[in-house]
């Protein structure tokens, strides 16, 4: 369907630009009142709700993405690349709220593989913002 397809490519540009740019992979800027704080994004996308809303959007897409594919696609296989970016952008955005309350400390020390998947927010934006655009650019090319 079209509507997961533009759904696909907002969330992963999103998630992405959030995960690159947000406040823990970019040092912060100075604030007149002295304060220490990130300008890239506008306040109510620093809020914990925003991010974890966010982050269990951008996996429901990812997965129904995957379930239904825009008209003339091979299914399934056709939108793996920017459906994979969606569902693990939000599974950082997520992480990262959960983290900041100290629930999953002792989960992820044990799980290394999984602490640096999710130490290297950066890497998963870069790769978010790139499906986005090559899934908006070339939109019927297969596992883009």
């Amino acid at each position: 369907m079209i509507q997961f397809y533009f759904l696909s490519v907002l969330l992963n540009a999103v998630t992405g630009a959030m995960l690159f740019f947000g406040p823990a992979s970019r040092p912060e800027a100075p604030a007149e009142d002295g304060e220490s704080r990130n300008r890239f994004f506008p306040p109510f996308a620093y809020s914990e709700t925003f991010r974890f809303a966010l982050g269990v959007t951008a996996i429901a897409v990812g997965v129904l993405k995957l379930l239904s594919p825009v008209k003339d696609d091979v299914p399934f296989i056709g939108d793996i690349f920017p459906a994979a970016a969606g569902v693990i952008a939000g599974f950082d955005l997520i992480y990262e709220n959960i983290r900041m309350k100290k629930i999953s400390e002792v989960v992820v020390e044990r799980n290394t593989s999984i602490r640096r998947l999710l130490e290297s927010r950066t890497y998963i934006g870069i790769t978010a913002m790139a499906a986005a655009a090559l899934h908006f650019l070339f939109p019927a090319v297969i596992i883009i």
